[in-house]
């Protein structure tokens, strides 16, 4: 028996099919956690990357959304877009590349990210938004709402324990999300 082993922050998990988007979209957390410090942020990016997988999407580009593209320290969110970046780099968080701080608009539109200079392998192509309440709004009011008739679905993701020798598996169909089309990579 492997015996306790520490549990990753449990999370919520939108899974967006938009047609004007070419790829599948995730939104984390917009569901169970309100305040978020940096631990529970990189559970629920590692939890999200996990279903993006699952889904098909190998490695997934993940989008630390943010009212601004800069790191401001007055702004607790932006330095935690870094340390969270830094963390992908350094392999606290697996699987997927991301990016951050970056605001809603740069994350999903072209013509923002080009507007405002943003080089990066996320912007524009982000498969999964780290959102917290508040984040974004402002790219999200300045165009029309691209994930307008969107195909949505959710689910709670993370591990609430690990799975001791003497556990028995989940259910083989658990974890199986359906989908209309491919995820595009």
């Amino acid at each position: 028996m492997r015996g306790w082993q520490p549990a990753r922050r449990i999370s919520h998990a939108f899974v967006m099919d938009v047609p004007t988007y070419p790829r599948l979209l995730l939104v984390t957390d917009a569901a169970i956690n309100v305040a978020p410090g940096l631990k529970e942020k990189a559970d629920i990016v590692q939890n999200a990357i996990d279903v993006a997988q699952v889904l098909g999407i190998e490695r997934p580009k993940v989008a630390i959304l943010v009212a601004v593209e800069t790191i401001n320290p007055e702004m607790p969110a932006t330095p935690d877009a870094a340390a969270l970046c830094k963390m992908a780099d350094r392999k606290p968080i697996t699987g997927g590349v991301l990016d951050g701080p970056l605001a809603f608009d740069n994350a999903i539109d072209e013509q923002a990210a080009r507007t405002k200079k943003i080089d990066s392998p996320v912007a524009r192509k982000a498969d999964i938004l780290l959102a917290r309440r508040g984040a974004g709004r402002r790219g999200q009011r300045s165009r029309r709402a691209p994930h307008q008739h969107a195909g949505l679905a959710g689910a709670g993701v993370g591990h609430p324990h690990q799975r001791g020798a003497d556990d028995r598996p989940p259910h083989p169909a658990s974890g199986r999300v359906g989908r209309r089309r491919s995820a595009a990579q």
